[in-house]
């Protein structure tokens, strides 16, 4: 091998140390920890207060997903003004 590629090598192999030790980092990070409801069976869901449970559906491919809990969303916070209040604007202007 030539010089000038046996110089670079450090360099690829402290570029791949970087990039695994940032993946793993990610797959840690809390914001991708497992959900409470995942993998609860329909009365534990059902009476949680965080969790709702979702039927089972066909989609539009053919293709049924099976029934499963899932978290809840987040309510939003209110603001000054709903939105029934911005449509009653609107209709007066």
């Amino acid at each position: 091998m030539s010089l000038s590629i046996l110089n670079t090598m450090p360099m690829v192999k402290t570029a791949i140390s970087v990039f695994i030790l940032g993946a793993s980092a990610i797959s840690l990070s809390p914001s991708f920890a497992a959900s409470a409801c995942k993998g609860l069976e329909q009365s534990e869901c059902v009476e949680s207060t965080s969790c709702g449970w979702v039927n089972s559906y066909t989609r539009k491919d053919g293709r049924t997903v099976n029934a499963f809990c899932r978290t809840k969303a987040k309510k939003k916070a209110q603001t000054a003004t709903s939105g029934s209040e911005k449509n009653e604007a609107k209709a007066a202007s």
